[in-house]
């Protein structure tokens, strides 16, 4: 089966960009997962997260999501309620179609006072005698119980029926005789006995009988059905092709401008300080561990891990070795100081920057020789000759 992995995470994360410090939604529904882990280390503001058609046994590593908000689950094969006691946001949790029988296990969730929707239909203990009014008793902070909202009449009669005894008593005699036939039930065995029973020559057809003879629904099924699901997948699973390298040069190897995430930057030409500014602009949350920066005399780039780059090209020379490149603790930006390689006459400055056509003068941030560029995507073909740039005289 597939374990929770930092890769597997990132992988459906990736409408916030793979990032997950800062994640606030995950799906990790038909994933074929047998175990929580991971979620409680890697993003700890999840705020919603969805499970459902997994086969996952317990619910365990959840306590430190203090944020999250929405939990589903259902379509698992989970037999009690445990391990959420720690999530004091949540609002809404569906258990749809599981196997619980443990009804008693529903007081764990007494502590989760935002917990206002609840759903078990489909779960055996969804078939006992007075039900209803138990959950509607054991949790009052309860609005909505299996998509039907929890009138105040019957917060009475379940109040009623309690103070009797006579509600619990009946639970729990019914739970029991529901765990007697549960422990009894037809087990069905694991995949890979049933093909080292069978022997590599009748692999094929042995598959085609489990697939056509499914039995009575039980969470052993479940897991035959998933690993079999699963190892068809892999089985039509077309090879991955090479991915095909990313041009950052033309073919006169001229360098190219490059932005895959659509960064909006600004690029300042300051020839009073002589020198070219690029200040990038970032989430604070970006993590620098993530980035590297590459300065050369024509273009700077940056990229991250995850293998997308900032290339932006210059139409001055800079020094690399005396260039400066920091994180602003307020906003986040990364700024690049790139002294030039020479210094330029103001009258030298290039101001028409034909190239560049996706670029657009700044007049209210423009100061006596300063001029900002900016601009939020530059397209890749746009590239810098770097055969007609002019000659730039020294000042004497």
């Amino acid at each position: 089966m597939v374990r929770v992995t930092k890769e597997l995470i990132q992988s459906r994360a990736e409408h916030n960009e793979g990032m997950l410090s800062n994640l606030e939604e995950l799906s990790m529904h038909m994933q074929h997962l047998e175990k929580l882990e991971m979620f409680d280390k890697l993003c700890r503001n999840l705020k919603i997260l969805l499970l459902q058609n997994n086969v996952i046994s317990k619910i365990e590593n959840l306590n430190a999501l203090k944020r999250l908000e929405h939990l589903n689950i259902s379509l698992n094969i989970l037999e009690r309620v445990e391990g959420l006691e720690g999530c004091e946001s949540l609002e809404k949790l569906d258990l749809t179609l599981n196997f619980i029988g443990d009804l008693l296990s529903l007081e764990t969730l007494r502590k989760n006072a935002n917990l206002h929707e609840l759903t078990l239909r489909g779960n055996p203990c969804s078939r006992y005698k007075g039900y209803r009014h138990f959950v509607i008793y054991t949790l009052p902070q309860l609005r909505t119980l299996d998509g039907m909202p929890v009138a105040q009449t019957e917060v009475i009669l379940a109040r009623q029926e309690m103070e009797k005894n006579q509600l619990r008593d009946s639970i729990e005699r019914q739970q029991a005789e529901f765990f007697r036939e549960w422990q009894s039930r037809d087990r069905v065995k694991r995949l890979d006995e049933y093909l080292a029973e069978a022997g590599e020559e009748d692999e094929d057809e042995t598959l085609r009988k489990l697939w056509s003879e499914k039995g009575k629904d039980s969470p052993e099924l479940r897991i035959l059905m998933s690993e079999l699901s699963l190892r068809q997948s892999k089985k039509d699973e077309k090879p991955k092709t090479e991915k095909k390298e990313r041009a950052l040069f033309n073919s006169k190897g001229n360098p190219l401008n490059v932005n895959d995430s659509n960064l909006k930057f600004e690029l300042t030409e300051d020839l009073s300080r002589s020198c070219l500014v690029l200040k990038i602009f970032l989430a604070k949350s970006f993590d620098t561990s993530d980035m590297d920066a590459d300065i050369q005399p024509w273009y700077i780039r940056v990229s991250n891990k995850r293998g997308l780059i900032f290339q932006i090209t210059l139409l001055h020379e800079v020094c690399p070795d005396k260039t400066k490149a920091e994180r602003s603790l307020a906003t986040g930006n990364l700024i690049i100081t790139a002294p030039l390689a020479q210094e330029l006459l103001v009258s030298q400055k290039t101001d028409d920057f034909e190239r560049f056509k996706n670029f657009k003068i700044s007049k209210k941030n423009a100061i006596e020789n300063v001029t900002v560029y900016e601009s939020a995507d530059i397209p890749q073909e746009v590239a810098m000759d770097l055969s007609e740039v002019p000659e730039l005289e020294e000042i004497e």
